[in-house]
This record gives C-alpha cells, structure tokens and sequence, in this order.
C-alpha cells in the first residue's frame, strides 16, 4: 500500500498579504483607526487566533471556548480588512447544521447575504467543484450521487453476478471495506491483493474496481467518490488545480482533529500555494467530569474544577510524587464509548477509549488468569491463540503469550479477553477462527515430541499463511475487541532488518533532582546503527549480556524527545513502532524498558502462579480501550492495584484533561494516569506533526476554558451534599460570582409538571437559549414517560440519553403487542411478539408451521394458531401451551367492555406471566423494567379506554427522534454523571421517588448518602439556571396518591434558593421544618407512595442529617394539604367539582376513593378530600 503522504506537495507560491480590491463594498468597513466592533469581547488567545491572518494556523480548543465565534470573527475580519472577497474564502464544516449556523452567524457580523460564498461541507464542496469538470474524471454534471441503500443494492448485484456469498459476505460489510479504503483515499490500483485478504473469498479489490465500473457507467458516485474524484482531478489536472489555489486565498477549516486521510489530502492540495490556512479542532480530552484530582496539598477536587497555575501531585519516578503546575485545561463534550475500569479495592476511572492508561501484567501480582489472543508476523499475517500468566520458561518466569510471541519471532500480541478457565479461553480461540477464517497454528513448528504432525512441519505451515491472508480479518478482530494495532500489549525488542522499536519512558531517570524522560533504541544491525549516527544520535556499544549497539539518552523537556521520535521514523519512512512506558512503581528493577531477549524454544505452562517475582517499576502506556482485567495500574504511592473489570459502553459526557508541566502525569481517582499534551499522546502526535510538516512555521494557539457553575448552584449543591457523613472536606469555589439562585417549585401533580418544564424551556427558547443546552434529569427512567409526551405535544425536538425512548423500552413494546393482539386479534406483528414471551417453549420449527398454515388458510397468524390447536398437527405440549395462550387471549378480549382498561392490562400482564418473567429476572435491569410497566398502567388512566390509548400510542411512536436539530436532553441523573448543561431540570424530588424507597430499604443509611451524592451530581450539571421541583399529587397504579417534598429540598440553603408558586397552589408557610416537616400535604396525610410514611418516620430521619443549622428557609409557602373529608359521604350520582378535573357525576365508592365521570375527561379515580359538592365550587 503506497503511502499517499509522501507524494510531493504542489510547488508552493509566497502568500499574499496585501488588501483585496474585490471586497464588497457592502461590507462596512471601520474608519481609520477604529477597531471592528467585533473585536469586543474576545479574549486575549480568541483575538490571536482572529488576526493571525497570514499562514498556517493551528487553534486547539475545548467545547466553549469560542472556537466557532473565532472561525466566524476571524473570517468577518479577512473581509472587513479587505484581505480577500468572500469567492477567496474556502470554509469548511463537518456537518450542514454547522454550516447554516456559520452563515448566520457572518451575515449578523458584516450585514451581508452569504449565499454562493464557498461555504458547507467537504462533500458539498467537493460535489460543487466535481459538477464544474465532470468529464474530466468521466462524468455527467448531471451525475447522481447514490445514498447507502442504493450502494448495498448495486454492490449485490455485483456480487451475485461474481457467485459471491451474500451470507458468508454481507453487502453492507463488504461496502464498508470499501469505505474504509475511500476515506485513506486509496482507489483499486493503490491497494494490494493482501490489503483485502479472504475478504470476498480474496475478490474484494477486483469487486471494488467493478463497483467504482458500474458507477461511473450509471453516471453515479457515492459520497466517497466526491472527494476521490476531487483528489484525481487535482492530481492529473494542475491547471484545474492552479485554479482553484488561486481562488482560495484563505482556507478556515472546522473540527479539524475528525479529519480523515482523503480530506487532509484534498486540503492540503488547496491550500499549498498561498499557504493561509486555520484549522480549529478540539483537543483530545478524556476523563469524564467528577473525575476527583489529587491536589499538591493532598486535597482532591472534581476535574472541571482544576484551571490553569493549579499545583497537582505529579509522579517523579521511583515511587515519589511532588508538585507540578497545570498549564493549560481542556474540556469538550463527547458522544461515544466510554471505558470504566474497576479495581479491586472498588476505585473506578470512566475515560474515552482513546485516554491512555499506565498498565500491564506483572508477574508476582497479576493472577493466574487465561488469555485469547491475536498475533502477527510481518509476512505471516495474524494467528489465534490461547495461553495463561504463568509459565515455566527455562530461563526466566515470563508471561504466557509473551513466551509465544518470542519462540514465533513474531512482532506484536494482543490480548483479546482474560478468562478464569482454559476452557473458555480456547472456546472464544475457536469461534473466532472460525467467524474470521484466522488460523490457531503457530507460525514457527514447534519442536519436541511428536515430528509428524502439521504443527511440526514449517513448509505446511508457510503455506498455510501464505495461501490464507489474514491481514484485513485480523483487522477486524481487533476492531470488535476495541483495540488499536499501534498499541499491542507486547512487541519484542528490535531484530536485524525486520523489527525497529523506539522506547520513550515517562520519568524513566530519576537519579537528577528533576524528573528526566527516556529515549533509547537498540538492536544489531549495522545498516540502522549508521542510519541513527547520521541523524547525529550518540550509538555505542549494547551491554555485554545483549550485544550489538544501543542509543540511550534522557531529558526532562518531552517534546524533545518526541521530536526525536519523529526524526527517526522519518529516516526508516516510517518503518518504526513507538513503545511507551511510564515507570513509577516503588522499587523495583532499574534500566531501561526493554524485551530481556529472545526466549527458549518451548516453555512448560504451569497450573499455578510460583512464589512472587521482582516486580517491575514500568508499566506500558496503552489506550483505556486496551486495559485487561488483571493489569496492574499504579497507585498513587507507586504500589500496583490490579484491574478487577473493564466495561465499555456508549455515553454522552463532558470530557476534560490537562496538561502538566515537565512530569506530564497526574493522579486521578487515585491512579496515576497521563496528561493529554500532544506530544505525548502517540497516536496524536502524526496528525500534529504532519500539519507542521506540510505547512512549515504553522502557528499554534491554544483556547482555554474551565466548565464553571455560578456560585448559587455550588452552594446548594454543597449545602445538599454536606449532609453526608462521608463527605470530602473541601468546598467546591468557582470563578463565577452570583447568578440566579436554584428555583424550587412546586406544583399539582406529575401531569402539571411536565406542562410547567416543557413552558419553560419554549420561553428560554424564545429568549435564545439552545436546546442543546437544557437537560431534563429524572431519578428513575419511567419518569420520561410524561416529558416525553408533553414534548411531543409541544413539538419540541428531544432525545433521550443512556436508553430507548419510553416506547421503545423492550418490556413497553412487549407489554403494548399483548394490548394490541387483545384489541385487535389480527395483528400479526403483536402476534408475533408475544407467542414466545415469556419463554413457552415454542421453537422455530413450530412458528414455521404457523405462518405457512396463516399462508393457506388466508387467515391471520392468531387465527391460524387456534384452528391448529383444534387439530393433531401440533405436538401435545406445544399444542396445549398454545391452546392456553389463544384461551387467554380470548377471555381477556371479552372483558374489554366490562374491565377498567387499566385494570384489565394489568391482569394481562400478571396472568399471562409477563410480569413476573422480571420479576424473577436477577438483573440490574429489571426493577426498572417493572417500573416502568407501572408508568405504562399510569398512562393507560389517562384515557376512556384502551383503543383510545393505543391510538395515542401510535401517534406517540410515529414522531420519530429528530436528527440534525438542537434537542433537550432527557435522562436519568446516573446518566448525567460527567454532563454540563446551562439549564438543568430536577424534577420527581418527592419521598420515596428521591431519594428512592428501593434504595433506603435495601441500604439504609448508605443508600440515603448515594442518593444525596446523585441529588449534589444534578444540581451541578447546570452551569447558568438549575429548576428543582415536586408535585403534590402522583398516580400509582392508576389512583392517585399524595407525596411528600424530598428531604433534599429542605436541604438546600436558603440563601441560595428561590421559592415559587403554582398558581392555585397555597399555603401558610414553610413551617419550622421548612419543606419537609408536614411537608407537601403532612404526614397525616397517609397513603404517599405506598405507605411512605410510616417507612420514613422508622428511617429515623433526623438521624440521617447532619445536625441542624438553626436556619428556615425564608418564602411563600407551597404547602398543599388535602381537603378534610366533608361531613356527609358521597354517594354514586352525587355532582362533585375537582380543581383539575373540573365537574364530574360520582359513580362508584370505595372507602375514601371515588370513581367519577367527569365531564371534560372522562372517568377518573380520585380520593374524596381533593373535591367538593358541586354547589360548593367556585
């Protein structure tokens, strides 16, 4: 595969700096020696990255730092200074959403249509410029540009006509080979048969060069094409070329860190001539926000916290620690996996895959573990395998799959997953070989015992590899297993012509009173040695015990170091691998961090792990997506904690990290990790450099910002968390005074807070606020259930975080399809849901059976069912358990119009099993799952009847989640762990909602402080407004019930609280227990959330606080307590009047609840002490 970066770049030509006459004379420009209004307002580093007009610049930048407004400033001022017109002005965006705003944005600055300027996307520019000479690369202007269904359709057609199989060889993952191979900008004759490997059965290169045929036969092109086709046209055609570089005297560039191969070609051909090119892209952060830093002062604070000039414990090598000063800070949000590693003693760091982590396995600590593993050989290609931590290596204890990787003479292993038994490890070893074609043979015959088997003969083995390419599926593998092949778990050191290793070691010196870095290479071949001294490195003799040479120096200035790096990979092109260490542990060995050397032939694996071994004081730098249970990471005295689990899963997070001076370490929950300047962050440092490289003397400028919330929000989240027994003793500060204070409201049930918090966010709408930026956070995920629907009502665009919309949720669809077979029998796709839920043992053999008998029969797939149990085509068992279901089905369809609906879907559920399928269910997931349910018959009382439900439902799920658009986020505040919004509502805070009964009762004390610590974890997600609120009234299983304000609301401080009232709510005052003494309606009161009170008075709940701070919160009441009970009864056909229900005729008594038919909504339970006689209304 050629490398398409070593290509020449076009002859450049000196940039021009002199004024354009062409500007507009629409554009206004300031009188001499005014300065542009849209100066105003920029920070010192904005205003930098704004006028830095002339030459290639570099902005980094966190999410809020301006960048955009830097973009959009920077070309009103090109304009403006009459640098260029707006037909010299190239500015790209990832996205058309990105775009759009830029336009409005310049036209508000310069008072000017943006229409026809060269603005948009790489692929609508690309498309713009491709339209302009499509014959030259043999196309139409009229050409069609195919979305993904129409290249899945053709690449079929393609491989039907080539006896392609489909099933071995989806379509889709076929295409997205090709893509992938598009987006490095390499076309069919760039590519080598062993870049495809077996894809295809080995004709996926020819495949590709037939699909790219058809295309342009069609007069077509695929997104990928747009950029291909522009790379040609400007490779084969100067002139078309020198055109356009004529044109773009300027080149802005937006997320420039996403930029693939192709598009960093396509630029970088535009922009070489007059060399005016400003990227803007966000810097790599990687720890989640609440990610608790260790302090000089041995203090720890959350990292959104920590800003510039900051002093951090930093490791120095050796196992001590001192001061180092933050430089700079990052942060930006992030969509995407998140990596939570958990050690053993409970301690848990949440990352982006990419953040890089010291560890390793380490023999003496790391268990006796089982590891599947994936191995390559330059010239081979890759092999499965199996191994264990500990072996009897004749030399020397080594690990397993090391041990291999030598006797093989292979270059790199990785370890795929860790398993606690032989068995398992060789199970995954097999599957995989057999999904992925990948051989389990060894690359070199083994020796001993038997000579005549296949593993014993080299020549079968050779053409083995060589008859079986491996190089795209091993690819693959490591895709799925989330790793990166320039960061394999071990690369053997350095052999003659084949393997060059670089070794860079964090503080790998600690003999100098700073902390010094390490840089050494070694090996034996004197061609390299000779490339290295002309470089004017230092070579000397290796030691005695390796012979050869060696080049070894160490520095405290990094960034040296990595320069060093870069320089030698460029004299071997490139032929050279980075292994990184960070050595911190306490004692220890001391050298350097190389490969002891080659290995025995074969070692003997042992059944247990011999006595402790001397432990290593290095530990491997590799990507979080990397790290195994069983590693080991460094604490922060330079001890080993081992890795207990590693869970990767998809999250939206606000994302940061920072750079610290001269030692480029921190300690984060407690471990030390890494810091994010580039130069240390490997797979980064290409792109970097790279830039530097092509565009020479680039300028880098750097946006800073920290994550603040106002002083009000910090207060009342530490006056909530300082309750906590367990609490950290230190307050969090912040840097920006006052703002509005925490709004706590109160209103009349669940209904009417949903209508209060969708009002409110269409007013801040209104006021310019994004809704992007506003964040509903629950306590539990069935509370979505009625924001989504008011949402919805209101037309406002949401999406939900951390789970499906309430609709979508597995057990709503499951409990919906039984509903919709009860009310319509003929729906086959409900059928089709349910028959097999919960489990009754009806097997595909069965449902095949069903749907042909429907097919014949020309009768639904219900209908088809019963008449089959009427006959002896069914086995007996399968027969009766399907007669009972169709009997159900059918009892349950004649109560229809006799049942309540929602009595009548509860039944359901319980009787036919549903309910306590999750019930008996042992995962975390399944209370929530039967939460939800509960909401589910919550909902179903909102309506006459159960048609008229599931004709909302319908309309609920055909407004599909809106994409492209700015959306409030809805999620639960476990999700929110991490987030920044600028305005967050908390609503649910009500005893046994929040805190959770579950929880107190399962916890007890412990719970009530994990609750507190997710009540302090939502109030700080908001960074400019945060909306506390409660409701008076919830409907549990269909009746309605009073509840309780939270105790969390009492804690809040009064000085950094603003009471409010719903209107028709009142009350006489806080009392002297604030909120939550009588609260919301008294203890007396009764019923609450299931017999709330009398659990909460056993909890103790004065117990449970902090002593009190002799303080009452100051404000109008919102106490609303039920009416007292009237001093005769009603009676069925009694007219009463509700406060939200309005008048109604009673039908039905029972006890103190009523059912009434009310005249607006139809029948309603409710309980007596919240109406009145009608006479009495008004």
């Amino acid at each position: 595969m050629s490398d398409l970066f070593s290509d020449p770049p076009p002859t450049g030509r000196p940039a021009s700096t002199a004024p354009s006459a062409t500007t507009p004379a629409s554009v206004p420009v300031p009188a001499a020696g005014a300065e542009p209004a849209y100066l105003a307002g920029l920070n010192p580093a904005q205003r930098e990255a704004v006028e830095a007009l002339d030459g290639p610049v570099l902005v980094l930048a966190g999410a809020g730092t301006g960048k955009t407004r830097v973009l959009t400033t920077r070309l009103a001022h090109l304009l403006v200074t009459r640098r260029a017109g707006p037909w010299n002005i190239l500015t790209v965006t990832f996205t058309n959403k990105a775009a759009r705003e830029m336009r409005e944005r310049v036209e508000a600055l310069v008072g000017v249509p943006t229409e026809g300027w060269w603005m948009g996307t790489f692929h609508a520019l690309a498309a713009r410029i491709l339209r302009r000479h499509a014959e030259l690369v043999g196309l139409k202007p009229s050409f069609t540009i195919l979305d993904t269904d129409d290249q899945i359709r053709l690449l079929k057609q393609l491989m039907e006509a080539e006896n392609i199989d489909s099933k071995k060889w989806p379509a889709r993952v076929l295409l997205g080979a090709i893509e992938r191979w598009k987006d490095k900008a390499l076309t069919p004759d760039r590519l080598k048969r062993e870049d495809a490997g077996d894809m295809a059965g080995g004709r996926l290169i020819d495949l590709y060069r037939q699909y790219q045929d058809r295309l342009l036969s069609l007069n077509a092109c695929d997104f990928g094409d747009l950029l291909l086709h522009n790379i040609a046209l400007f490779q084969k055609h100067n002139d078309v070329l020198r055109e356009y570089q004529d044109r773009f005297r300027y080149i802005l560039v937006d997320e420039y860190q996403d930029t693939n191969v192709a598009q960093y070609l396509w630029l970088r051909l535009l922009a070489q001539a007059h060399r005016n090119i400003c990227c803007v892209g966000d810097d790599d952060q990687c720890l989640v926000a609440g990610t608790l830093i260790r302090m000089a002062d041995g203090s720890e604070r959350p990292i959104e916290t920590v800003g510039a000039g900051d002093a951090v414990l930093s490791a120095r090598g050796g196992g001590a620690c001192g001061a180092s000063v933050v430089s700079r800070t990052y942060a930006r949000s992030y969509s995407g996996d998140l990596v939570t590693v958990e050690l053993e003693d409970g301690t848990r760091l949440v990352s982006t895959p990419e953040h890089r982590h010291f560890a390793g396995y380490r023999l003496g600590v790391t268990p006796q573990l089982y590891f599947t593993y994936l191995m390559h050989k330059r010239g081979y290609g890759f092999r499965l395998g199996t191994s264990q931590t500990y072996t009897r290596a004749r030399i020397e204890p080594v690990l397993g799959y090391e041990l291999r990787c030598r006797q093989e003479h292979a270059d790199a292993v990785w370890v795929l997953a860790v398993h606690g038994s032989e068995n398992e490890a060789r199970f995954l070893e097999y599957t995989l070989s057999l999904d992925y074609g990948i051989p389990t043979f060894p690359f070199v015959a083994r020796k001993g015992g038997s000579t005549a088997g296949l593993v014993h003969d080299q020549s079968i083995l050779d053409r083995l590899f060589k008859e079986r390419p491996t190089e795209t599926a091993g690819e693959a593998v490591l895709t799925r297993f989330g790793l990166s092949r320039d960061y394999p778990h071990y690369r053997p050191q350095a052999h003659t012509g084949r393997r060059r290793n670089v070794t860079v070691t964090l503080c790998g010196d600690n003999r100098a009173a700073a902390a010094l870095h390490r840089i050494s290479v070694i090996g034996s071949d004197p061609d390299d040695a000779a490339v290295l001294a002309s470089l004017g490195l230092s070579i000397r003799p290796s030691k005695k015990s390796n012979p050869g040479w060696r080049y070894e120096t160490a520095m405290a200035d990094l960034g040296r170091i990595m320069a060093t790096v870069e320089q030698i990979r460029r004299a071997f092109d490139g032929d050279v691998a980075l292994v990184q260490f960070g050595r911190f542990g306490a004692g220890g060995e001391a050298g350097t961090d190389l490969d002891p050397g080659p290995a025995p032939d074969d070692g003997e694996l042992l059944t247990a792990a011999p006595a402790p071994a001397r432990v290593r004081s290095s530990l491997p730098m590799i990507p979080a997506g990397s790290v195994r249970p069983g590693m080991a990471m460094f604490r922060a005295d330079g001890g080993l904690a081992i890795v207990r689990s590693v869970r990767t899963e998809p999250g939206v997070a606000t994302v940061h990290d920072i750079d610290v001076s001269r030692t480029h370490n921190f300690i984060a929950n407690g471990i030390i990790t890494h810091n994010s300047i580039y130069g240390w962050r490997g797979a980064e440092v290409g792109n970097i450099l790279r830039f530097d490289h092509d565009f020479t003397g680039a300028r880098v400028i750097r946006l800073e910002q920290n994550y603040r919330s106002t002083a009000h929000i910090l207060g009342a989240a530490h006056g909530i968390i300082a309750n906590n027994q367990g609490r950290l003793g230190k307050q969090l500060w912040t840097e920006v005074d006052g703002g509005e204070k925490v709004r706590v409201r109160g209103l009349w049930d669940a209904e009417e807070e949903a209508r209060w918090v969708g009002d409110e966010i269409e007013a801040l709408q209104r006021k310019g606020l994004s809704l992007g930026q506003m964040a509903v956070l629950v306590r539990a995920g069935f509370q979505t259930r009625e924001f989504e629907e008011r949402f919805i009502t209101l037309g406002l665009p949401y999406r939900v975080i951390g789970g499906p919309r309430f609709y979508e949720r597995q057990e709503i669809r499951d409990a919906l399809a039984y509903l919709r077979i009860v009310a319509q029998p003929d729906d086959d796709l409900a059928f089709e849901r349910i028959i097999n839920v919960p489990k009754r043992g009806i097997g595909d053999a069965t449902l095949r059976q069903l749907y042909v008998a429907a097919r014949t029969l020309g009768v639904s797939l219900a209908e088809a069912t019963w008449r089959l149990t009427e006959t002896d085509e069914l086995r007996g068992k399968v027969r009766s358990t399907l007669r009972a279901l169709m009997e159900d089905i059918a009892r349950w369809r004649g109560q229809i119009d006799r049942t309540p609906h929602t009595d009548l879907a509860q039944a359901i559920l319980d009787e036919s099993g549903y309910t306590r399928m999750w019930q008996q269910d042992k995962s975390p997931e399944a209370p929530g799952r039967l939460e939800n349910l509960k909401e589910l018959i919550n909902a179903m009382g909102e309506f006459e009847n159960l048609t008229g439900f599931l004709e909302h439902v319908a309309l609920v799920m055909d407004n599909a989640e809106a994409s492209g658009l700015e959306q409030v986020s809805l999620m639960t505040l476990h999700g929110a762990k991490g987030l920044e919004f600028d305005v967050v509502f908390l609503p649910g805070w009500e005893e046994g909602l929040f805190p959770s009964q579950r929880t107190l009762d399962e916890n007890g004390i412990a719970g009530l402080e994990e609750e507190r610590r997710l009540a302090y974890v939502g109030i700080t997600r908001g960074r400019i407004r945060v909306h506390v609120s409660h409701a008076a009234n919830r409907r549990i299983h269909g009746s309605w019930a009073t509840s309780l304000p939270s105790r969390f609301v009492d804690e809040l401080p009064a000085e950094h609280v603003e009471v409010e009232n719903a209107p028709g709510i009142g009350g006489a005052g806080f009392g002297s227990g604030g909120f939550g003494s009588g609260g919301f309606g008294g203890a007396s009161a009764g019923g609450g959330w299931s017999g709330f009170g009398d659990r909460f008075n056993r909890m103790g709940r004065q117990a449970a606080q902090a002593p009190a701070r002799g303080r009452v919160i100051e404000g109008t009441a919102c106490q609303v307590a039920p009416r007292s009970r009237p001093d005769r009864p009603f009676n069925p056909g009694s007219r009463v009047f509700h406060q939200k229900f309005g008048y109604g005729t009673v039908v039905a008594v029972e006890n103190d609840k009523l059912e009434i038919k009310f005249d607006a909504t139809g029948v309603k339970k409710v309980m007596d002490s919240f109406v009145v006689p009608a006479e009495q209304a008004g």
